[in-house]
């Protein structure tokens, strides 16, 4: 079925999903409870505000930018993708999911454009003595999804949206998860110990995004070589961009 908002007529695009779709054709618009697993599908001629409102139950939506002009979607509370807002150009669309906290959101592209291809990201690091580590920074994209990473030795490989938060988690335990209910800033921690772990294929895969106050594609990293014997590593993350 098809609920109109703001106007008249059943409205176009987004065609053949199978989700339940609502017309926005006004230029604010608030996210209601009633929208969980809905296609919001935007048909205006100007800038539109989406403002998310419910997070209650779990939220998990669509927004489909079939208008002319640029549509910022922001969340009552939290973060989209560690940002306070998230835009999407004409003929974007993108997946909302929360966790009752923030939000990830995934962008797609309609009207038969091509869908972005995997890239990786590739660092090797100096010679390390077992259990030393290095950081540094990964030239990535502001938001992905990643679904493998591959090391040349054992490895501890661990990626963060920002520095701060890597500083703030070094001396953290690969036996101690990160603090639940925080902003703590892990996107990955994967500790490949053995040979048979190398090449780690992601399942699910994880999204990741920088989260500095001017977004930007730097992922920050520590690799920490868990070994026995020095040795410098390579560690290539391959991964889809959501946002460039």
């Amino acid at each position: 079925m098809s609920q109109i908002l703001g106007g008249s007529g059943s409205g176009g695009g987004g065609g053949g999903a199978s989700f339940n779709r609502k017309v926005v054709s006004t230029t604010t618009y608030n996210q209601v409870v009633g929208d969980n697993g809905y296609c919001l599908d935007v048909q205006t001629s100007a800038a539109t505000a989406i403002n998310l409102t419910a997070t209650t139950p779990l939220f998990y939506g669509f927004i489909q930018n079939n208008g002319t002009g640029v549509v910022t979607v922001t969340p009552a509370t939290g973060l989209i993708n560690n940002q306070s807002t998230f835009t999407l150009q004409p003929g974007e669309g993108s997946t909302f999911a929360t966790d009752n906290s923030n939000y990830t959101a995934l962008t797609w592209v309609s009207g038969g454009a091509s869908l972005p291809g995997a890239s990786t990201a590739t660092v090797t690091t100096a010679s390390l003595a077992a259990g030393a580590y290095q950081t540094g920074t990964l030239t990535m994209a502001k938001s992905f999804f990643s679904f493998k990473v591959v090391v040349s030795s054992a490895a501890r490989v661990r990626l963060y949206s920002t520095a701060a938060a890597r500083t703030a988690d070094l001396s953290r335990s690969n036996q101690t998860p990160p603090v639940p209910g925080t902003q703590h800033g892990v996107i990955c921690d994967l500790y490949l110990d053995t040979s048979d772990k190398w090449t780690w294929i992601c399942s699910p895969q994880f999204p990741g995004s920088n989260g500095d106050s001017t977004q930007s594609t730097t992922i920050y990293y520590a690799i920490t070589n868990i070994g026995t014997v020095s040795t410098a590593i390579t560690a290539t993350v391959t991964y889809v961009p959501t946002e460039s």
